[in-house]
């Protein structure tokens, strides 16, 4: 049978809050009146989440599991779930009821108009950490700066996408992923819905700040070369400058050779090419793991099970 809408939850010890987001969805759902899934994509919990999904799928059909192998990034989450969609167009949201499913049927709203991308743009919320919000301007600013993605400030992982689109960006293999700046890549007609970000009630957020230090890297270094291109020009610059430094010091030597030697202008020299060596060091190496990474060709995420789905894998390593 045909699946019109399917919806991909990534969820990761959320058992606060899993059944106040399952029945809003699911009521949402069935108000559309056409065939559609559930997709949860979990692995590694250590709370109670698997069981109570496990409990959905026991009384709606619908709901559809992908339980792995252990905890992957929400990012695998996300592709493990568009990986096993059915539907003709997908729509992806967070478990936590911070995105709204009571803003779907705008969504496919504009999905019918022709659009195969519909995403959400957050509006500032007082309600949300300032360090958050900062570090996402700060983010935002820098990756428009360095990058040529068109990326919309705060837009949430809350989108639609229509089949075709899910089936081109399946085509992006990376271990080290950024879904919005593929998405931005891959192109498609496609339009934006603002939205208030409502506040979490129960549980707390996943998103802790090295996870997204993490996925901001991710977003700058795969898709941008201009941070080495940046310090090699510096590097220049102060090659020029060390150049000119060392002509002054021999006149001056040839000129005054009592003078005593400047330790505090050689120490201030040696701090900061010292410090500048360790800045290229460590963006050469940023690059260079992410190249040993998709060298290794690891599986993005591992299916331990697939539950409601009409065929199994005959693998439990499912590649990007």
């Amino acid at each position: 049978m045909s699946v019109t809408y399917s919806f991909v939850v990534p969820v990761y010890n959320e058992e606060e809050i899993i059944s106040d987001f399952y029945q809003e969805l699911s009521r949402v759902a069935v108000e559309l009146r056409e065939t559609y899934e559930i997709i949860f994509s979990t692995g590694g919990n250590t709370d109670r989440t698997l069981n109570i999904l496990r409990q959905f799928h026991q009384k709606d059909a619908a709901v559809k599991i992908i339980n792995m192998s252990d905890r992957f990034d929400y990012q695998a989450a996300l592709k493990a779930g568009l990986d096993h969609s059915r539907g003709k167009a997908v729509i992806t949201l967070d478990g936590d009821l911070q995105h709204p499913p009571r803003l779907i049927p705008l969504l496919i709203e504009e999905w019918k108009k022709g659009f195969d991308i519909v995403y959400t743009i957050r509006e500032d919320t007082k309600h949300e950490n300032i360090f958050k919000r900062t570090g996402s301007k700060i983010f935002y600013f820098v990756l428009k700066i360095l990058t040529k993605l068109n990326l919309e400030e705060n837009a949430a992982d809350f989108r639609l996408m229509s089949r075709k689109a899910v089936d081109a960006l399946k085509q992006f293999p990376e271990r080290k992923r950024y879904i919005p700046g593929i998405i931005s890549l891959i192109g498609f007609n496609r339009t934006g819905i603002r939205y208030e970000c409502p506040q979490r009630t129960k549980g707390r957020s996943k998103f802790a700040f090295m996870r997204m230090l993490s996925l901001a890297l991710d977003g700058i270094f795969s898709f941008s070369n201009t941070p080495i291109r940046i310090v090699t020009f510096i590097g220049f610059i102060m090659t020029f400058f060390s150049f000119i430094y060392l002509i002054y010091v021999v006149l001056v030597s040839f000129q005054h050779p009592n003078v005593s030697p400047g330790w505090a202008s050689i120490l201030a020299c040696i701090l900061l090419f010292s410090s500048l060596q360790i800045t290229i060091l460590g963006l050469l190496g940023e690059y260079i793991g992410r190249i040993y990474e998709e060298t290794k060709h690891r599986p993005i995420y591992i299916v331990d099970e697939l539950i409601g789905f009409e065929q199994k894998c005959s693998t439990s390593k499912i590649r990007g």
